[in-house]
């Protein structure tokens, strides 16, 4: 049954390429900023942001292309965003038994990958999607739900790498139900595309303004050049639990 779930998951991912390269960019831009809209789920985000956890912003801001990068990683933007996610665990001083969660890991290609390396530096790793995987330590999770009980405040550092701004939801309740996941004191490490993140509303639960760059990376200004994405631009954010 996995076999056959990851089969059409592989052509599914395979389709959604074809239709990200096909289509003009300024249709899939056009299609970004609509989804992105400050309007879409307003209400809802604005009473999540109501009653919030505590928590502390480290960072918020774009990543500029003189930022650390590795062309391995093999898509315009996650040659950066890998890179950033595993030096802010060391900076942050995640320790081989730490337990991490790598939320969204995706099943292909890269995120393979990142998801053996990660496991090759922490002993205590947890890789979850939305869709199921036959290869070993990965569960399913949708980030729209809360998450399952044992999962309640376990883990010292939760990850989620360019998935966020996907979802159709409000995005304060996706990082809401990643920050419960959380032991007081962990942190969350999340990278996105813009637009697409619900910019505004995300802003509004910060309490600032995405910190800008000088030379921000897109699918033109990356080294792994994809120009299809040149209306993107890529950030992350950094935030403890308290």
């Amino acid at each position: 049954m996995n076999s056959f779930k990851i089969s059409w998951a592989d052509t599914l991912w395979a389709v959604r390429n074809l239709i990200l390269t096909v289509t003009p960019s300024w249709l899939l831009k056009f299609y970004r900023k609509m989804r992105a809209k400050p309007q879409r789920f307003k209400d809802v985000n604005l009473e999540v942001i109501r009653d919030f956890f505590d928590f502390k912003v480290i960072d918020f801001k774009y990543i500029d292309t003189t930022y650390q990068y590795d062309l391995k990683w093999d898509w315009w933007s996650r040659v950066y965003e890998y890179e950033l996610v595993l030096n802010k665990l060391r900076e942050l001083n995640c320790l081989p038994n730490s337990l991490v969660h790598n939320t969204c890991w995706g099943f292909q290609g890269c995120h393979v990958l990142f998801k053996t390396e990660l496991e090759a530096v922490y002993s205590q790793v947890v890789n979850s999607d939305l869709l199921p995987s036959n290869i070993a330590n990965t569960v399913t999770h949708d980030l729209r739900e809360s998450c399952p009980d044992e999962w309640l405040g376990k883990f010292d550092f939760v990850i989620n790498v360019s998935t966020i701004e996907e979802i159709k939801y409000p995005h304060t309740k996706i990082i809401e139900n990643l920050l419960e996941m959380l032991k007081v004191g962990g942190f969350l490490i999340a990278t996105f595309d813009l637009p697409g993140l619900q910019l505004e509303m995300v802003e509004k639960l910060f309490g600032r303004k995405i910190q800008l760059v000088s030379n921000p990376v897109t699918g033109r200004t990356s080294p792994y050049r994809m120009d299809q994405f040149d209306y993107l631009k890529v950030g992350y954010f950094v935030i403890q639990k308290l």
